[in-house]
This record gives C-alpha cells, sequence and structure tokens, in this order.
C-alpha cells in the first residue's frame, strides 16, 4: 500500500543503504524533513545534485501524484522532472510494507520568497506572466503556487516545485497568481533601483569585505547584510543604514525574513528584519527551519517548538 507515516520516511533516509530499494547515495538533510496535507518531505543530495524527496503520507497522495505525472508528460509541460520509484521505501515492524517515493530535481536558482528582495519589479512580472501563459497554453493548474514553491532562475523565468498537485483545467491558480503580482508589485525594485543595486552587489554580495573602520561586511542576503565590530553583529540596510545595532554576540543572516541571534548574556531568539523579537532571548539553543518556518528551541533538556510567527506549537 502506497502511503507510510513521517517517521518511516526518515528512518528510510537515514538508512539508505538498507531501506530505500534503490537510492542509496542520498544524503539527507535532517532539518528539512517536514510535512504538508499529504506528503511528507526532505531535501537531499544525490550524487552532487539537489532534489526535494516525497512520502505519501494519505490514502490519496500516491495517487494524485501519479495523475500529475501523467498530465505534466502527456502535455510536454516541462514542469520540473518529478520522478515516482515505485516500491522504494522499505519498512517493517507491526505495518510492514514498501511505499513508493517521489524524487524532483531542484532548478538551478533561487526561491521566489528571496528573488523578490533582489529581481527587479518588471523582470519578476515578466516571469510571473510567463508561468500563467504556460499554465494556460497546457490547460493545466499547479494548485499550489506560493513564494516558496517557485523558483527563479538567472534569466528570470520561474520554475515550480512540488509539482504533485498538478490537475487538468486551468484557473485554479488565479487567485494565488492575482496575490503574488500584488505581492511583487508592493515588495520587488522597482527598475531604477534595480539597476544601483546590481552594480553595488556585482562587487559585494558574494564577498566579505573590510572595510577602512575594522568593520566586516557579510554579504546581502534579503536586503541585510550582516556586520560585525568590536562591539558585537548587527544588520545594515543595501545603503549602508544601520537597521539593528550590533548588540549581539553572535547572529545568523536572514532567511524568510527571520534570523537567529544570541545575545551577550548566551541567550538566543529569533529576530524579524525590523529587529523586533519573534521568539523573545530566552533559549540555550535555536534551530530555525526556513523551509517550514518552524524553530526549536531548547533549555537543557526542554524542548519547545514555535511556528513561524513566534506562537508555541509544542513543549
Amino acid at each position: 500500500m502506497d502511503i507510510c507515516t513521517i517517521t518511516q520516511f526518515r528512518d528510510s533516509l537515514n538508512s539508505p543503504e538498507t531501506l530505500l530499494r534503490t537510492q542509496h547515495n542520498i544524503i539527507f538533510e535532517p532539518e528539512t524533513l517536514c510535512c504538508s496535507k499529504h506528503f511528507a518531505e526532505a531535501r537531499a543530495t544525490i550524487d552532487g545534485r539537489s532534489v526535494m524527496l516525497y512520502a505519501p503520507i494519505t490514502l490519496q497522495a500516491a495517487n494524485m501524484a501519479r495523475q500529475a505525472k501523467r498530465l505534466i508528460v502527456a502535455t510536454n509541460a516541462k514542469m520540473g522532472d518529478m520522478q515516482i520509484l515505485d516500491k522504494e521505501i522499505l519498512y517493517s515492524g507491526l505495518l510492514s510494507g514498501k511505499c513508493c517515493m517521489l524524487m524532483e530535481s531542484i532548478p538551478s536558482g533561487i526561491p521566489l520568497s528571496e528573488a523578490i528582495y533582489t529581481h527587479s519589479r518588471t523582470h519578476l512580472l515578466m516571469g510571473l506572466n510567463k508561468l500563467k501563459a504556460r499554465l494556460k497554453h497546457h490547460d493545466l493548474s499547479h494548485n499550489y503556487l506560493n513564494i516558496y514553491n517557485i523558483i527563479v532562475d538567472k534569466d528570470h523565468t520561474w520554475h515550480t516545485i512540488r509539482n504533485y498537485h498538478v490537475t487538468q483545467g486551468y484557473g485554479e491558480d488565479i487567485t494565488m497568481l492575482k496575490e503574488l503580482e500584488r505581492h511583487i508589485k508592493t515588495t520587488a525594485l522597482p527598475d531604477c533601483d534595480y539597476t544601483s543595486v546590481m552594480q553595488q552587489e556585482q562587487l559585494l554580495l558574494n564577498s566579505i569585505v573590510n572595510d577602512n573602520h575594522g568593520i566586516i561586511l557579510h554579504p546581502i542576503k534579503e536586503s541585510r547584510r550582516r556586520f560585525v565590530t568590536p562591539n558585537g553583529v548587527g544588520f545594515q540596510d543595501r545603503h549602508g543604514t544601520i537597521i539593528i545595532q550590533d548588540i549581539y554576540s553572535w547572529a545568523s543572516d536572514f532567511e524568510e525574513e527571520r534570523a537567529v541571534v544570541r545575545l551577550k548574556s548566551g541567550k538566543m531568539g529569533v529576530i524579524d528584519r525590523k529587529g523586533n523579537y519573534i521568539i523573545e532571548p530566552l533559549y540555550d539553543n535555536i534551530e530555525y527551519n526556513s523551509y517550514t518556518g518552524i524553530s526549536v528551541a531548547n533549555n537543557g533538556e526542554q524542548q519547545t517548538k514555535f511556528n513561524y510567527m513566534g506562537e508555541v506549537i509544542s513543549k
């Protein structure tokens, strides 16, 4: 039966030599393991290639994916390269059996959630309109379009991932496409700002710079540059204006508008791009998963999980 649990999926990825039928070279990224309504998923590397892996966790999931695959192939829609590996996951116990696994290459580029801060408004709208035209031409709906399921390549072309929800008939994505258009128009860089930013980032984006005052400037991510002074770590905007003072002993870069920070007291929290605390700095350690939006905070043996908005979801 093509259904398994997230635990069985995780175990198979941790022991691919014995619990996967063919994909023995998988290098699994445990922090990316999560669930949607119908699938458990995780990122992995196979022979140097980045992929998404999915396992059906509901009775209808596998049939849904097979139907999506048939439609994509029949219409030559060029929506990724999703493979369905039959009887790939092997599991034992009271309910021993085999389950299919989906594998999908991650296209070269960056998620729309990041591109919206680095690509121009015109380029993003062009990518949106091309995707809309492609779906309409093939009479398909993705049904799961959002800023995390679209990869933008260097030519500003949009590529969809998580294509297992694709159905026949154009139109189911219209509401989401309109929301993406609104988001781009209100958030993305105007063309004049984009040109200026690109000129600066050609020099700075992929390098760490030590300025004349001994300040270390890290690459720009999501319109924020982490800087380090003798006093601590803070964040600037693209123009060098300090947005968040150098009050931290350590900080991560921003991912999906969140950064993990450590105060000089040693306690850790999570902030937004304005420096507001999403999770108060009360914890010995915090791990933030930008794909799921979930943060796992630890104090000794006590563990607390928070959602993207900083609300407790489990203790």
